[in-house]
């Protein structure tokens, strides 16, 4: 149960409070991250090396078990690529004999915790928490909403641009956002067409817009979580009208066929045995991975966009066995970094006994399996990210190499 936790569409996954523990050193101090308005956020370590946040809620009476469901389920169907994802929860109850007042009775206890996807998002402070909380103590349901909002903000705009948002009228700090990101764009120019640069524009003005309204100071008029995700669904569909090559990566390259010189090809590193696998079409953006690990690389499927933005499936590559790992990446996320190691694991010799992969956006996915062995790392060059894999298999993953693209 410990290792299978993973970012899908499907139900969270049940947890017991006393795995929860285990996983974040008892609640330790150490491992806390922050806290909001219904509890305090713990970074947790799977078996397998995975990190999660856990979320341990407060026994209050303000968050009781309908709150609690509309908070689970508001999370639960929050299906969207920007939204750290629900991956697990807990709702245990027990009866625990304690001495009250010269007597021991016995009394009702409830354990209740959530468990997300754990983003190197570093601790979280007093400026993530609402004027009402910081000034009385005040916990509303529009805590987390007020958090929400300043990390969109931080996402948007970087720390230094935030620090200004003080200084300025709510219009004024918009315009200055999306005024920076218009130089951004024209300066990814041919990257995007002048109708994707005006797709891409209208999404960076929605989310700033929508990211202001959660940091209200008056807390009735912020949004819900729920109507954050709906918004979010609606800009998509705006999008998907206006331009839908966004939606699927347009690259930012002409193709050019099989002799792509923007495309290289990096490795294997591994083992010289069993099947050679690779890529039938050339690859411009990966979408995502799936890794099933135990002690060392079962196996590894991944889905690509080609050139004119049809994706394609490959794999998986390996045999059966460990759990399984899904990695999907943003609209603007891709994967900077690969690092891992090969060794031996039983009769097996040569193959990949680990993987750990980084994004631009400074998230590390991994590391999936348990290592040991000789160490490798991929290079990728600032102006390029890996798009494809190759290598050979059989009952693991014996090899493995990538394909980089570069951008310039």
């Amino acid at each position: 149960m410990a290792d299978e936790l993973q970012h899908t569409d499907a139900m969270p996954t049940d947890l017991t409070f006393d795995l929860i523990k285990s996983i974040t050193d008892d609640f330790s101090e150490k491992n806390q991250i922050g806290h909001g308005g219904y509890g305090i956020v713990y970074k947790g370590v799977l078996e397998n090396g995975k990190e999660v946040a856990g979320k341990k809620l407060h026994d209050i009476a303000s968050l009781d078990d309908v709150k609690f469901m509309n908070e689970f389920i508001n999370l639960m169907s929050a299906q969207h690529q920007n939204i750290v994802q629900l991956v697990g929860y807990c709702y245990d109850t027990r009866r625990k004999v304690v001495l009250h007042n010269g007597k021991y009775v016995v009394v009702h206890v409830e354990e209740r915790a959530l468990c997300f996807e754990y983003l190197q998002r570093g601790s979280l402070d007093n400026g993530y928490m609402p004027p009402e909380y910081i000034q009385i103590c005040h916990i509303t349901e529009k805590f987390d909403v007020f958090s929400l909002g300043v990390i969109i903000i931080e996402i948007m705009t970087g720390t230094k641009e935030t620090s200004k948002r003080a200084d300025m009228s709510p219009q004024q700090f918009i315009e200055l956002v999306h005024e920076n990101w218009r130089r951004r764009f024209e300066l990814a120019t041919p990257m995007y067409t002048s109708e994707e640069v005006e797709s891409l524009r209208l999404q960076v003005k929605t989310c700033i817009e929508m990211a202001l309204q959660c940091v209200e100071a008056q807390r009735l008029k912020r949004p819900t979580i729920a109507e954050v995700v709906s918004r979010l669904n609606i800009l998509d569909d705006m999008v998907r009208k206006i331009s839908p090559s966004l939606l699927l990566y347009k690259p930012p390259i002409d193709p050019l066929s099989s002799g792509d010189q923007a495309l290289t090809k990096f490795g294997p590193w591994g083992g010289s045995g069993d099947m050679d696998r690779d890529m039938e079409v050339v690859p411009h953006r990966l979408e995502s991975l799936t890794i099933c690990s135990a002690d060392i690389i079962n196996s590894l499927a991944f889905s690509y966009n080609d050139h004119n933005g049809k994706q394609h499936t490959v794999g998986p590559w390996g045999g059966d066995g460990g759990a399984a790992f899904t990695i999907r990446l943003g609209a603007f996320e891709h994967i900077k970094g690969l690092s891992g190691t090969v060794g031996s694991f039983g009769m097996l010799q040569n193959v990949i006994t680990s993987l750990k992969f980084t994004t631009n956006l400074n998230r590390t996915y991994g590391p999936y399996g348990k290592g040991g062995g000789t160490p490798f790392v991929v290079p990728v060059e600032d102006a390029a990210s890996i798009v494809g894999f190759f290598g050979r298999a059989g009952p693991c993953v014996e090899a493995l190499g990538v394909y980089i693209r570069t951008y310039l």
